[in-house]
């Protein structure tokens, strides 16, 4: 699968041409000696053998193994990297449509509103997601995505909504971190320390963690400020500067993430596998 991805997605070019005998049929001279029109002439064609290429393998698994979601989202990135992102967008639907409404279905929505995102529509994304959240079952599958989309649309109060759903169905830390910076976006930072620190008592600190208690104390001082309480005393005390220290001494695997993008690494754990192929 990954070699039907590599051959319909990547972009020709006159190094990647070769003979039978598997030596390169052009020279950067040689190359260059070419008119404009043959040049493009000789892409396309290569191009075009590729996506067959591609096309094949994907039909090779489909026959042996049948069309799964797997297949049919690849089908649909495959028409998206080749600019026709309606193409895909139609595959997906046919193929959620041949199924009976099942929390099967909701998983299949979850991809379509993925898929519908990267090509910027929002709201069809959101109009999936809902269908996702209506067929679920007893997995909370669909409101952890809902929750996770609002989320990075910074929608945090209607993201709040479908992660409490989803963590009172089946606890998960991730959530619950994710959770927690969504209180202290909407500034209800008491509420924000108290659930961190139920999450503190379950293990040990980590990176997430930190920087979550630097976001907090860092809006609790603009806080200050705003009410004119702010004085440099108060903001340069130990208790309102300890999450700022302990994010300048906790390990750090990567670069620090911006505020408002501390869970988003995370958030990747719940991409189905259909798509991070």
């Amino acid at each position: 699968m990954r070699l039907a991805v590599l051959l319909g997605t990547s972009e020709p070019t006159y190094e990647l041409i070769f003979n039978a005998d598997g030596s390169r049929t052009y020279t950067e001279r040689r190359w260059q000696q070419l008119g404009g029109s043959d040049q493009r002439r000789q892409l396309v064609q290569l191009r075009e053998r590729w996506h067959a290429e591609s096309d094949a393998l994907v039909n090779e698994v489909a026959e042996r193994d049948g069309v799964d979601l797997e297949v049919a989202a690849l089908r649909a990135t495959l028409q998206r990297m080749r600019g026709n992102p309606a193409g895909g967008e139609r595959i997906l639907r046919e193929f959620i449509d041949s199924h009976d409404a099942s929390e099967q279905t909701a998983q299949m929505y979850i991809v379509l509103s993925q898929y519908q995102a990267e090509i910027g529509n929002a709201q069809t994304a959101l109009v999936s997601l809902r269908d996702a959240v209506r067929l679920q079952g007893s997995s909370p599958i669909g409101d952890i995505a809902m929750g996770n989309f609002l989320f990075n649309r910074g929608q945090y109060e209607q993201a709040l909504a479908h992660l409490e759903k989803a963590i009172a169905v089946s606890y998960d830390r991730a959530l619950d971190l994710r959770a927690i910076e969504c209180y202290a976006n909407l500034r209800q930072f008491t509420k924000a320390e108290e659930r961190l620190a139920k999450v503190m008592a379950q293990g040990e600190m980590d990176y997430i963690i930190a920087m979550l208690q630097a976001l907090i104390a860092h809006g609790q001082g603009e806080d200050l400020l705003a009410a004119g309480d702010g004085s440099r005393t108060a903001l340069r005390s130990p208790a309102r500067c300890a999450g700022n220290r302990r994010a300048a001494n906790a390990d750090r695997p990567h670069p620090a993430p911006a505020a408002g993008a501390v869970f988003r690494a995370a958030g990747e754990a719940n991409r189905p596998d259909s798509l991070a192929r």
